[in-house]
Protein backbone atom coordinates (compact mmCIF):
# COMPACT_ATOMS: atom_id res chain seq x y z
CA UNK A 1 0.00 0.00 0.00
CA UNK A 2 1.19 3.46 -0.79
CA UNK A 3 1.72 5.46 2.38
CA UNK A 4 0.85 9.11 2.71
CA UNK A 5 4.53 10.18 2.53
CA UNK A 6 4.90 8.29 -0.76
CA UNK A 7 2.13 10.38 -2.28
CA UNK A 8 4.22 13.52 -1.82
CA UNK A 9 6.86 12.08 -4.14
CA UNK A 10 4.45 11.01 -6.90
CA UNK A 11 3.66 13.03 -9.99
CA UNK A 12 0.06 14.13 -10.42
CA UNK A 13 -0.44 11.57 -13.21
CA UNK A 14 1.05 8.73 -11.16
CA UNK A 15 -1.07 9.70 -8.16
CA UNK A 16 -4.24 9.73 -10.29
CA UNK A 17 -3.37 6.33 -11.78
CA UNK A 18 -2.67 4.90 -8.32
CA UNK A 19 -5.95 6.29 -6.98
CA UNK A 20 -7.93 4.95 -9.95
CA UNK A 21 -6.31 1.53 -9.53
CA UNK A 22 -7.26 1.41 -5.85
CA UNK A 23 -10.86 2.44 -6.60
CA UNK A 24 -11.06 -0.34 -9.19
CA UNK A 25 -9.61 -2.84 -6.70
CA UNK A 26 -12.29 -1.82 -4.22
CA UNK A 27 -15.05 -2.06 -6.84
CA UNK A 28 -13.92 -5.57 -7.72
CA UNK A 29 -13.98 -6.54 -4.03
CA UNK A 30 -17.57 -5.37 -3.75
CA UNK A 31 -18.58 -7.17 -6.95
CA UNK A 32 -17.12 -10.42 -5.57
CA UNK A 33 -19.16 -10.30 -2.40
CA UNK A 34 -20.90 -13.66 -1.86
CA UNK A 35 -24.58 -13.57 -2.86
CA UNK A 36 -25.76 -14.15 0.72
CA UNK A 37 -23.60 -11.28 2.03
CA UNK A 38 -24.74 -9.05 -0.83
CA UNK A 39 -28.41 -9.68 -0.07
CA UNK A 40 -27.87 -9.20 3.67
CA UNK A 41 -26.29 -5.75 3.13
CA UNK A 42 -28.17 -4.57 0.02
CA UNK A 43 -28.79 -0.82 0.22
CA UNK A 44 -26.16 -0.30 2.92
CA UNK A 45 -22.78 1.35 2.40
CA UNK A 46 -19.56 -0.64 2.33
CA UNK A 47 -16.21 0.71 3.47
CA UNK A 48 -13.51 -0.76 1.20
CA UNK A 49 -9.73 -0.62 1.60
CA UNK A 50 -7.02 -2.37 -0.44
CA UNK A 51 -9.54 -4.50 -2.31
CA UNK A 52 -11.27 -5.70 0.87
CA UNK A 53 -14.65 -4.96 2.40
CA UNK A 54 -13.93 -3.69 5.93
CA UNK A 55 -17.39 -2.78 7.20
CA UNK A 56 -21.01 -2.06 6.31
CA UNK A 57 -23.01 0.90 7.60
CA UNK A 58 -26.67 1.85 7.16
CA UNK A 59 -26.03 5.37 5.84
CA UNK A 60 -23.44 7.07 3.68
CA UNK A 61 -22.76 9.54 6.48
CA UNK A 62 -22.04 6.75 8.99
CA UNK A 63 -19.72 5.01 6.52
CA UNK A 64 -17.81 8.17 5.62
CA UNK A 65 -17.47 9.26 9.25
CA UNK A 66 -16.12 5.87 10.29
CA UNK A 67 -13.78 5.62 7.31
CA UNK A 68 -12.33 9.09 7.95
CA UNK A 69 -11.85 8.36 11.66
CA UNK A 70 -10.54 4.79 11.50
CA UNK A 71 -8.72 4.82 8.18
CA UNK A 72 -7.28 8.34 7.92
CA UNK A 73 -4.11 8.19 5.86
CA UNK A 74 -5.31 5.16 3.89
CA UNK A 75 -7.02 5.15 0.54
CA UNK A 76 -10.61 4.05 1.07
CA UNK A 77 -13.80 3.88 -0.94
CA UNK A 78 -17.39 4.01 0.25
CA UNK A 79 -19.84 2.33 -2.09
CA UNK A 80 -23.53 1.54 -1.87
CA UNK A 81 -24.20 -2.19 -1.97
CA UNK A 82 -26.33 -2.51 -5.10
CA UNK A 83 -26.17 -4.37 -8.39
CA UNK A 84 -23.72 -2.78 -10.81
CA UNK A 85 -24.45 -2.35 -14.50
CA UNK A 86 -22.68 -4.85 -16.71
CA UNK A 87 -19.99 -3.36 -18.95
CA UNK A 88 -20.57 -4.72 -22.44
CA UNK A 89 -17.56 -3.01 -23.96
CA UNK A 90 -17.17 -0.14 -26.35
CA UNK A 91 -19.43 0.32 -29.34
CA UNK A 92 -18.09 2.62 -32.06
CA UNK A 93 -20.73 3.89 -34.48
CA UNK A 94 -18.52 6.41 -36.25
CA UNK A 95 -18.44 6.34 -40.05
CA UNK A 96 -14.74 6.27 -40.94
CA UNK A 97 -15.40 6.05 -44.71
CA UNK A 98 -16.48 9.66 -45.19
Amino acid sequence: MTGRSDWCNMSAGALMADTEYKHRQNSVALSRLPKEEFEKHRGEFAILIDGKVCAFRKTNREALTEAMQKYAGHHFSVRRVEPQPVDVGFLDLANYNR
